[in-house]
């Protein structure tokens, strides 16, 4: 297969019900795709596919961690980054999983969207529109 016919194929909407929303600090809501089924993907439509993560780097108040797709030997970077201690106004811990795992998951995909996979999640207009003629309800 071509990579023009891979990259179409990776530029796909996701299936409705994979996406999520998750409920933003200042009360607006963001909807996004797991990056596990990111993962199915490209293992659908790229078989072949890998992916590399660097070695966590802690900034500041941060984690960032660079990670690499590669299909058929082309490579598409980014990094990603989560903060480290997340707190509620009454100090309980907000976080799901490490600062690795949330860096590396973030990461991930950016690097995703570098190859095209959930791009179209910018848009969160577009998207909730679509969505909503797709009959999907927020989990």
């Amino acid at each position: 297969m071509l990579m023009s016919q891979i990259y179409t194929l990776l530029c796909q909407r996701l299936p409705a019900a994979v996406h999520h929303q998750r409920r933003l600090p200042g009360g607006g809501t963001y909807i996004f795709v797991p990056w596990r089924n990111l993962c199915d993907h490209f293992h659908a439509h790229c078989p072949s596919w890998q992916v590399a993560w660097g070695t966590p780097v802690f900034v500041d108040a941060y984690c960032v961690v660079d990670c690499t797709i590669t299909i058929d030997g082309v490579q598409r970077s980014a990094i990603g980054n989560a903060i480290i201690e997340m707190l509620s106004a009454d100090g309980k811990d907000m976080s799901r999983g490490t600062p690795i795992e949330r860096a590396a998951a973030d990461a991930f995909r950016n690097a995703a969207e570098l190859w095209g996979v959930g791009a179209y999640l910018r848009d969160q207009g577009e998207t909730r529109r679509w969505l909503a003629g797709q009959g999907w309800r927020p989990q």
